[in-house]
């Protein structure tokens, strides 16, 4: 877990001592580096660009967020490409070069080379900010994208001149320096009615929240925001085999997800909820790591 704050505005007018704010708002989500960096706009803006890390890959300083990319581009990322060793031997085939060990970069190289597509290709749970100078129609831009399902968190405030980006809502609150408005409208529909919307607006007035399996692109110039889905789910029950064929892919399935996600440059552990699901997911973790793995379970106690 690791945390993202992004404020655009016009030129000079960022606040540092409220970004700072925002920025320890989400202390809590990197314990091992903080990173801040300032663009400066072609079309007369800045953006501050911030990141909080939980090193899992490269833990070196190399690995360290906000990271550059190619011509002039910037990334903040929180989440992990678990296909990433896949995608990087694929884009060094092409010519790309890496530096680091990180599926940071690879989502950098990943966007020069397939654009806005790039997410299409990623297995994986994420949610970042991606600067390009040279964006939507040439001009400087902003390229937001959260995991298909969600995992990741990205909320988002907008006016004319403004886009204030983070992974957790009171930083916004943070950096715009106002308590936090109740929209009433979706209160009524999450508490009262218990309504679920697929909706990018929050219980929180002013501030939307980039849904699952979209993508964003901020223009400054013309201080519009543009979302699309690039994934929905398909139906499951095109599986044309035999029963026992069906279970022996979910398995198959089940183990390789299992596999890809042990690589990390630290210990992974598994939290056990104590159901069917997660003692499965112990038994092919345990098949995959060639090691014991620690697994951590919860009990908690009710006062009334």
């Amino acid at each position: 877990m690791c945390g993202i704050v992004v404020v655009v505005e016009p030129a000079g007018r960022i606040n540092r001592a409220r970004f700072d704010l925002a920025m320890h708002a989400i202390a809590h989500r990197g314990p091992d580096g903080e990173g801040m960096e300032t663009v400066t706009l072609a079309d007369g803006g800045e953006a501050a660009i911030g990141h909080r890390r939980l090193s899992v890959f490269d833990l070196s300083a190399a690995g360290r967020q906000p990271m550059a990319g190619t011509n002039g581009r910037w990334i903040t990322y929180n989440g992990e490409i678990f296909n990433w060793p896949e995608l990087r031997a694929e884009l060094a085939a092409d010519g790309y070069r890496f530096a680091t060990q990180t599926d940071t970069e690879v989502v950098l190289a990943a966007y020069d080379k397939w654009g806005t597509d790039c997410v299409r290709r990623f297995n994986g749970f994420w949610a970042f900010v991606l600067y390009d100078p040279n964006g939507a129609d040439g001009a400087p831009s902003f390229f937001l994208s959260r995991d298909h399902f969600g995992i990741k968190p990205l909320y988002y405030y907008r006016t004319a001149d403004k886009l204030v980006v983070a992974s957790e809502i009171r930083a916004i609150f943070e950096y715009l320096g106002v308590a936090p408005e109740p929209d009433r409208a979706m209160l009524a529909r999450e508490l009262v009615l218990h309504v679920s919307e697929d909706s990018a607006q929050t219980i929180y007035s002013g501030i939307l929240e980039l849904e699952p399996a979209s993508n964003a692109i901020y223009e400054p110039r013309r201080g519009r925001i543009r979302t699309w889905r690039y994934w929905k789910p398909e139906p499951t029950n095109r599986f044309s085999g035999s029963e026992s064929e069906a279970i022996d892919r979910f398995a198959e399935l089940l183990e390789d997800s299992a596999r890809i996600r042990l690589r990390a440059d630290r210990e992974v552990a598994l939290q056990l909820s104590g159901g069917i699901d997660s003692s499965a997911i112990a038994v092919a973790i345990s098949r995959n790591s060639g090691t014991n793995v620690r697994a951590f379970t919860s009990n908690f106690t009710e006062h009334h």
